[in-house]
């Protein structure tokens, strides 16, 4: 896995144009799937990354990915992992692409993998083998 976006304070406006920021990286995953790793800060005031994870998923797919060197990204692949200070459990959120006519958007597909205790390494290989199954692994995956 190779990082290729790395934002410490990703701004960005929430809910209402409430002034937001979280902690943004993209990785390129060995199977060419992009992994986009929102953390919410406790000093984010705006909008959380958990509720406007939709909205973050779009604005960061739409203009931060197009300026990174890789081939070409397919926003079907593009898969989502938040963690936050305000809570130990980093949290796989599935977050599906859509396109009717000409508008393209994310949108929460009511599937959340919650990680409780897990590493960023056990969960990114528990997504990884979640995205092969109709069930999320319910057990560290090695």
């Amino acid at each position: 896995m190779r990082l290729l976006a790395d934002d410490s304070r990703f701004q960005y406006k929430g809910f209402g144009g409430c002034d937001s920021h979280c902690q943004m990286k993209i990785y390129n995953m060995d199977d060419e799937r992009l992994l986009l790793h929102l953390h919410d800060p406790t000093d984010n005031e705006g909008t959380t990354v958990t509720n406007g994870v939709e909205g973050l998923t779009s604005i960061v797919f739409n203009t931060v990915v197009p300026h990174l060197e890789i081939k070409e990204a397919n926003p079907e692949d593009f898969l989502v992992l938040i963690s936050s200070d305000h809570d130990s459990e980093l949290m796989f959120s599935h977050v599906t692409f859509s396109q009717i006519g000409g508008d393209k958007k994310f949108e929460f597909s009511g599937r959340d993998y919650r990680f409780a205790g897990w590493t960023f390494e056990e969960a990114v290989n528990g997504i990884k083998v979640s995205m092969n199954r109709t069930k999320p692994p319910t057990t560290r995956v090695q």
